[in-house]
């Protein structure tokens, strides 16, 4: 149980890691309707990847955390929430 979790995990990070790469704007600059896009693109290769359907809020919860933790310390209170 704890290799299927583990290597779940390593599943959810690609993808992950791979939309927060691509987006070249600052986090207080894009909008909201850009964040909801890019969850619902992040949803929908997570549900490609694992077979599991994922809501695109969860997308954009995912989005917004990673936003935060490659956001450098100084920018973190400029993030649009």
């Amino acid at each position: 149980m704890r290799v299927l979790v583990i290597l779940l995990l390593f599943l959810l990070a690609g993808p992950v890691q791979a939309v927060c790469a691509q987006t070249t704007a600052p986090a207080h600059t894009t909008g909201l309707p850009d964040a909801l896009r890019q969850g619902e693109r992040l949803a929908r290769e997570l549900t490609l990847t694992t077979g599991v359907a994922i809501s695109p809020l969860l997308g954009v919860v995912l989005l917004g955390a990673g936003r935060y933790l490659t956001a450098a310390e100084a920018d973190r209170p400029a993030l649009p929430w």
